[in-house]
């Protein structure tokens, strides 16, 4: 079994997600489907909320954001080798009274509009995305346990632009503030043992005290010469190598052309397809709780010698998950 598994909608039918991981897939990717296709469109293309919600000010973000909680809502990410994107996140499910969706969170202002208008859209969602946690278990699911979740990821056009924003944050920032960010910074490019839970903590704290840091970063730059922790030449790390957790599945599509998801397989990083009539499915640690199939290692670069935006491309990640119900409740 190859590291990235296609395969067709008509092939979608009880287990067959699990006995391809099974067998080895890190993706399974399905392709050239209509339904991804118009979903993609309306979420990531010029007409749905996927290219409105962005626009809105920082003050229309705030009003949507969550406090302290990344899982749902508006937010504004931008941290050195960890983040760089503006995300909206939310739930829903089936409401039983108006045959409607229940969404979790509520939006406000003009960024509601193309959500709960749109029950048709939501509806392809959820029936996509059941379908496919169906296809991932040997025994039938109860849908009345799940929700859907669709996070919208848009990424600056440039890495130029990327750092700009880096620089932009830092700046907001008081002077602890812009301590702790490069103590963050240091954590999230720690690479060998010093990736090890609590002893990159550690490392970030002394990577900034002068007579340390200089010995520490040189020994952690050797440690990064590994394959699993290299960049390639004209690549900036966005993301680094990390699994999912808060859902059963992280399910990609999107048009982008500046950035790049990659999985590590056999000692190499292999690049997964993100595209708009295609959808890469990467199990998470949920699932690998539920089945014992390995979450999928991943991460994401973006490329440094496009400097100039492509108005065609929106660079947007659209990413469709299944959660629990239980877990969006306090949210009602």
């Amino acid at each position: 079994m190859n590291a990235i598994s296609n395969i067709q909608s008509t092939d979608l039918e009880l287990g067959e997600l699990l006995r391809r991981f099974r067998a080895g897939a890190q993706v399974v990717c399905l392709r050239n489907c209509s339904q991804v296709r118009e979903i993609c469109d309306f979420f990531v293309g010029k007409t749905g909320i996927g290219s409105e919600f962005w626009r809105d000010h920082i003050f229309n973000l705030a009003e949507n954001h969550v406090a302290n909680n990344c899982e749902l809502g508006d937010m504004f990410r931008f941290e050195p080798n960890q983040f760089g994107h503006i995300a909206r996140k939310f739930c829903f499910y089936p409401d039983p009274t108006n045959g409607g969706f229940i969404i979790r969170p509520s939006f406000y202002g003009e960024s509601e509009i193309g959500v709960s208008e749109n029950p048709e859209i939501l509806g392809k969602v959820w029936n996509l995305a059941l379908e496919i946690q169906q296809c991932a278990f040997a025994e039938p699911i109860n849908p009345a346990e799940y929700a859907a979740k669709i996070e919208l990821l848009k990424y600056p056009n440039s890495a130029t632009n990327l750092e700009e924003l880096y620089g932009l944050v830092a700046d907001s920032n008081s002077r602890w503030s812009k301590l702790g960010r490069r103590i963050d910074s240091a954590v999230a490019t720690a690479g060998g043992p010093f990736r090890a839970r609590y002893v990159s903590h550690l490392y970030g704290l002394m990577s900034v005290v002068p007579g340390f840091r200089r010995c520490l970063r040189a020994l952690n730059d050797r440690f990064c010469r590994s394959s699993f922790h290299s960049v390639p030449n004209g690549k900036m790390l966005v993301g680094p190598p990390h699994t999912d957790g808060d859902r059963y599945f992280s399910m990609l599509c999107g048009q982008r052309n500046v950035m790049t998801t990659e999985c590590f397989v056999d000692g190499a990083w292999v690049e997964i397809p993100v595209e708009p009539n295609s959808l890469s499915i990467l199990p998470t640690r949920m699932y690998e709780q539920r089945t014992g199939v390995p979450a999928t290692i991943h991460r994401y670069l973006i490329d440094r010698s496009i400097t100039k935006a492509n108005e065609k491309t929106s660079n947007v990640t659209l990413l469709i998950g299944v959660v629990p119900r239980s877990r969006i409740l306090r949210f009602a």
